[in-house]
């Protein structure tokens, strides 16, 4: 699969396209087909090594290179692990990474997480939405005085989450949408102004 990924943490420059394995699937796990990646302020963090930083004082996690960054993503089920139940392969999906996913974040056409942390998108939202928008509502949902981590937020959060977008009206904003392989023009048009979210779309070959 190609992916944006990084192979030392760093400024935009950074990130490059990279031809990586798609990763084995888990008896708990989800393999998605990315089709939208959600831009967040908190992407040029992780690129920089700030959350690793983090990671290996609290849970003594070491980052492996090349690595692939993002927390955002919807797309289409390609395979399910055996203890899954809840989906099926063709499912429409989005997906927020727990910080301590093992498989990488989500800047990559193929992505790996926990079922968990897997929700059908809302049938009035796009994949182009469904993808820019988990961090920033969930975040919303559990409050703004509560700082979000994706162990914070639990399945039965987003599950809520789904029930309030359902329950409408709910917009999310897409100010621009970049080619994954602009990974690193996306990451600079975040100094920029702009209003809604910045997206990424994988290119199919």
């Amino acid at each position: 699969m190609q992916a944006a990924a990084i192979n030392r943490f760093g400024g935009s420059d950074e990130l490059k396209m990279q031809t990586l394995p798609v990763l084995d699937v888990g008896p708990d796990e989800v393999l998605i087909r990315v089709e939208s990646i959600g831009v967040g302020v908190w992407d040029p963090w992780e690129r920089e090594g700030n959350f690793h930083k983090l990671f290996r004082e609290k849970y003594g996690v070491e980052p492996t290179f090349p690595y692939v960054i993002g927390f955002d993503r919807a797309g289409t089920v390609a395979a399910v692990g055996e203890a899954v139940t809840r989906f099926e392969a063709g499912d429409r999906v989005y997906a927020d990474r727990h910080l301590k996913n093992p498989k990488g974040g989500f800047y990559a056409e193929y992505a790996v997480v926990n079922a968990d942390h897997v929700f059908p998108i809302p049938d009035n939202l796009t994949v182009e939405q469904a993808g820019a928008m988990p961090v920033d509502a969930i975040t919303a949902l559990l409050g703004l005085d509560k700082a979000y981590v994706g162990d914070d937020a639990s399945p039965e959060d987003f599950d809520k989450l789904t029930r309030l977008i359902l329950s409408g009206p709910f917009e999310v904003h897409v100010a621009r949408t970049f080619p994954l392989e602009h990974a690193g023009e996306a990451h600079r048009f975040l100094d920029e102004h702009y209003l809604g979210k910045l997206a990424l779309r994988p290119s199919r070959r």
